[in-house]
């Protein structure tokens, strides 16, 4: 009697394992399943037959299909394309608290349209979690997208809405403006934090404090998006840290340097965003 109840408590165990790693899952998140014209497990901005702005698309980033809306005219008025996690777009289960949402996107603006991934967490419908990324960067290749989390709060979630859409910067829409999403996934936060507004030229600024022991900040800005490496060397030219190497949206950011494990003395770091380079001096004294 003892080894059944051990096996059922097993099979018990796995059981509950295998529901709550489902409970962690983006339904669909390679678009590979569609029902009746839309990506199963989410609802879309479609209305046949009097418009459809979203459709499965073959020029996907894995496997065989992605996701793709269009800003479509409807007797000369716009109308957006957005999808909505759930088949009844209020989102689906989860019990967990990841740290950002990962996805890889093409992106065609027209008129200054921008794209944007919105996700937003809840327990007992009260809010416990949120990320948002907005760009008008157009992008004719697939490049990944990261929204971190910020989680304001200790509750873990129960449920999560996620809405992918474009939207215009300024004015209304305009027709023409396509998005195409692939391959959604939970994963690692971006180190880097972005800080607020959208600059209108490069820049890498002093660190401060400096000198400094054993945190520094460096701060820097991307009018565009662009693939950013921020390095650290010291005087002979030898890397020490790697801050940053990853693509940004337009945008203020902040990252951090710790020195705890480095000597005492000069320091350089360097900015790589594009076609702009810089490098700026920093001093660490313990």
């Amino acid at each position: 009697m003892s080894q059944l109840f051990s096996l059922f408590a097993y099979g018990l165990v796995l059981v509950m394992l295998c529901m709550v790693c489902h409970a962690q899952t983006i339904p669909n998140a390679s678009f590979e399943q569609w029902t009746s014209g839309s990506p199963t497990g989410w609802k879309t901005s479609n209305s046949p037959p009097t418009w459809t702005n979203i459709i499965q698309s073959t020029s996907a980033h894995a496997g065989a299909s992605a996701v793709q809306g269009t800003v479509v005219s409807l007797m000369d008025t716009p109308i957006p394309p957005s999808i909505l996690a759930g088949v009844d777009g209020n989102g689906f289960p989860i019990a967990s608290r990841p740290d950002a949402l990962h996805g890889w996107y093409k992106f065609a603006s027209v008129g200054g349209d921008g794209f944007t991934v919105s996700v937003v967490f809840s327990n007992n419908s009260g809010g416990v979690g949120s990320g948002l990324m907005a760009d008008a960067t157009p992008a004719s290749v697939y490049r990944e997208f990261i929204v971190n989390i910020l989680w304001p709060t200790g509750g873990t979630p129960d449920t999560v809405e996620m809405v992918i859409a474009t939207f215009p910067f300024t004015g209304g829409h305009h027709v023409g403006t396509v998005f195409t999403v692939d391959d959604l996934a939970w994963g690692p936060a971006s180190d880097v934090k972005e800080i607020g507004g959208i600059p209108s030229s490069f820049a890498l600024e002093q660190n401060f404090p400096n000198p400094f022991n054993p945190t520094t900040n460096i701060e820097f800005q991307v009018p565009q998006r662009s693939h950013v490496s921020l390095k650290v060397s010291d005087v002979l030219g030898r890397e020490v840290a790697d801050l940053v190497s990853e693509e940004l949206s337009p945008g203020k950011y902040r990252a951090t340097l710790d020195g705890a494990t480095l000597p005492s003395g000069a320091y350089f770091y360097h900015l790589q965003a594009g076609v702009f380079s810089a490098t700026k001096r920093l001093m660490l004294v313990k």
